[in-house]
């Protein structure tokens, strides 16, 4: 329950919707995979993960991880897999 509580506060504070705004807005033509939030494995203690996909029959398979501060709200790092 208090999970739920914790994700519903970051809802209403509107903290995931800016989150994938900044995303999309620094990779056009990409769509969010999935968003990991500060402090869990997959992201560091002050960034929101965002894995990004393309639109293409391969790039839609292929992730491309972006790292938005979860301070500003302002993408700081993106790494596009090689080759792509």
């Amino acid at each position: 329950m208090r999970r739920l509580y914790w994700l519903d506060m970051h809802n209403l504070a509107g903290i995931v919707q800016r989150t994938a705004d900044a995303a999309l807005a620094a990779a056009p033509g990409m769509d969010i995979s999935f968003i990991d939030f500060p402090g869990n494995p997959f992201s560091s203690p002050h960034h929101y993960m965002t894995s990004m996909r393309g639109n293409s029959p391969l790039t839609a398979r292929l992730l491309t991880p972006m790292m938005i501060d979860a301070q500003t709200g302002e993408p700081c790092a993106r790494h596009a897999l090689p080759g792509t």
